[in-house]
């Protein structure tokens, strides 16, 4: 009994030692990252490496001098998304990128190549750079965005002895209709980078999937909202030109259509889009006392009514564990809530319809609860979130170069939100704190998101993000991610904007939370506790797969022979 005893500790040591890597290793990479000399006009390849290892989320960018903050924190933001995606703690890890340059660089541009290699490296795999190099400026949620110098860093790049340029699409696309030659790909995001710099493997978002609104059942408040809206926009209809009367008609079939679906989020915002267009015409043509008074409502009794809804909220289930759902829903009523009082005295129609949606959303967040998640994970993310919201901050300014960035909303900077959130954050509320991250963070991204310009990407962007999570994590995102997919053409139409300016504004908003979700299942902990899987390359991850199951069987097989001796 004893020798198969120790057998079986052999065997069962030598499995774990083939498939568990100690996380105290260091994991490095070479690239060439592509540049501009802007002096002489002309490209070149900057060698680099970069380092992945244990650490509590310091990223360091040398040599310190040579570098410009939009470098630091384009690789301080590929850093944290990468290690989201590949489902670890950005926090338990330090990354350093070590340029080889004795004169200054800056530029965001090669923030797409290092979260894509960063990607790799934190799923185990070994990207190929030796003939591969990239360029595309990161998203705030992973989306690879144009840059500029495009065909002085191919030049570079082919005279390097790069096979493959990997391109933004949009860039991609361009050259190759221009002739670039063979070699140059394009892609959307991280994920289609990390997909052309090494074979695929489990753990990677899969093909696009087919999610919809209806994936996750729609809270009735918001069936009920879409009803008092649109019945609002149809009482202000009679004054309207007759052109806005056709409108606010085609809007309502479009309501009823969504709500036939089952869509009832959809459902909700075409009303509110609706009833803002018509209740601002109405105002501006007669008065908002008038509006409030054909309306039935007032604007300071909405916004009491909105505080007590929000008020009533409670997402906490008792015994340390809090619904997420619930938590995110009422993050959505606190920053409408936040809203109607900011723009109160500026864009009173706003005010009011803000007071409206915060209700509504309060009412929704009551009728869900969503998976329950120990309450001090709650509090991890929205400390996790509103770093990354001044994070975001900090990049956008750096690659902008502005001293101040405005929301168009309320004309302040976008630094007071960041402010107000970081004040809500160290007064304890959390549902607030959270809310304005993700309004600051989407606010960004939508930006961003607006220079790609390709339908495809934005979707798809958001579809291989979603793959990464099961469902618990889709709400919020995925209402608006119907909503974007579905009617933002519609929407654009109606209120005569820019249908990809739309798209890219909603599915910020959806992205971001999906962010969230990914932030709350990596902070976690998960099933690996932050460590790094086996460094490998694909040949030898499915020769590993092999010898696993192969030592398992002879596991198997010596139970059994235990259980007969015994």
């Amino acid at each position: 009994m004893g020798l198969y005893a120790r057998s079986l500790s052999l065997l069962l040591f030598a499995l774990i030692a083939a498939s568990v890597v100690s996380a105290s290793s260091t994991r490095s990479l070479r690239l060439g990252l592509l540049a501009v000399d802007l002096e002489r006009d002309h490209g070149m390849v900057i060698p680099a490496t970069l380092f992945l290892e244990p650490g509590s989320g310091d990223v360091d960018v040398l040599p310190r001098g040579a570098v410009d903050d939009s470098t630091y924190y384009s690789t301080l933001l590929a850093s944290r998304l990468a290690l989201l995606f590949a489902g670890h703690n950005p926090l338990r890890y330090r990354v350093v990128l070590v340029v080889n340059t004795s004169t200054p660089v800056g530029g965001p541009s090669a923030g797409g190549f290092i979260a894509s290699a960063l990607y790799d490296l934190a799923l185990g795999l070994v990207p190929e750079t030796t003939n591969t190099t990239m360029t595309g400026m990161l998203s705030l949620t992973g989306a690879v965005l144009p840059v500029s110098g495009i065909p002085e860093k191919l030049e570079a790049a082919r005279e390097n002895g790069y096979a493959r340029i990997i391109l933004p699409r949009a860039e991609a696309r361009e050259y190759a209709a221009k002739g670039a030659g063979p070699g140059v790909a394009g892609v959307c995001d991280v994920f289609g980078a990390s997909d052309l710099l090494s074979a695929p493997v489990s753990g990677r978002p899969g093909s696009l999937v087919a999610a919809s609104s209806s994936t996750i059942r729609h809270p009735d408040a918001f069936r009920r909202d879409a009803l008092k809206l649109i019945g609002y926009a149809e009482s202000l209809a009679p004054a309207l030109p007759p052109g806005e009367r056709e409108k606010v008609s085609a809007m309502e079939a479009a309501v009823e259509e969504a709500l036939e679906r089952g869509d009832y989020y959809s459902a909700a915002s075409l009303a509110f889009v609706a009833l803002y267009r018509a209740a601002h015409m109405f105002a501006a043509k007669k008065s908002f006392g008038e509006l409030e008074e054909r309306l039935g409502l007032k604007l300071e009794d909405e916004i009491k009514r909105a505080e007590e809804a929000v008020k009533r909220v409670d997402y906490k289930a008792g015994g340390g564990l809090c619904y997420y759902w619930r938590f995110a829903g009422l993050s959505e009523a606190s920053y409408r809530l936040y809203l109607a009082k900011q723009v109160k005295g500026m864009d009173n129609v706003l005010s009011l319809l803000r007071a409206l949606s915060a209700r509504t959303w309060a009412d929704a967040s009551l009728e869900t609860s969503g998976p329950l998640v120990p309450c001090e994970e709650i509090r991890g993310l929205v400390g996790f979130m509103t770093e990354y919201a001044e994070l975001s901050y900090k990049y956008l300014k750096s690659v902008l170069e502005l001293p101040v960035i405005r929301v168009e909303i309320d004309n302040r900077s976008l630094a007071a939100w960041i402010g107000d959130m970081e004040r809500a954050y160290a007064a304890g509320n959390l549902p607030l704190a959270m809310g304005l991250a993700a309004f600051t963070v989407s606010y960004m991204e939508s930006r961003l998101l607006a220079a790609v310009m390709l339908e495809d990407c934005i979707i798809g962007h958001w579809n291989r993000m979603a793959s990464l999570l099961g469902s618990w994590a889709l709400f919020p995102s995925i209402l608006y991610h119907g909503y974007a997919s579905t009617y933002s053409g519609l929407v654009a139409n109606y209120t005569g904007g820019s249908r990809i300016g739309l798209l890219a504004s909603l599915e910020a908003s959806a992205t971001t939370w999906l962010l969230s979700g990914l932030a709350l299942k990596a902070l976690g902990g998960g099933e690996e506790k932050g460590q790094l899987k086996a460094l490998l390359q694909p040949e030898e991850a499915y020769a590993l797969l092999a010898a696993e199951a192969a030592l398992l069987a002879i596991v198997y097989v010596t139970v059994l022979r235990l259980a007969k001796k015994v």
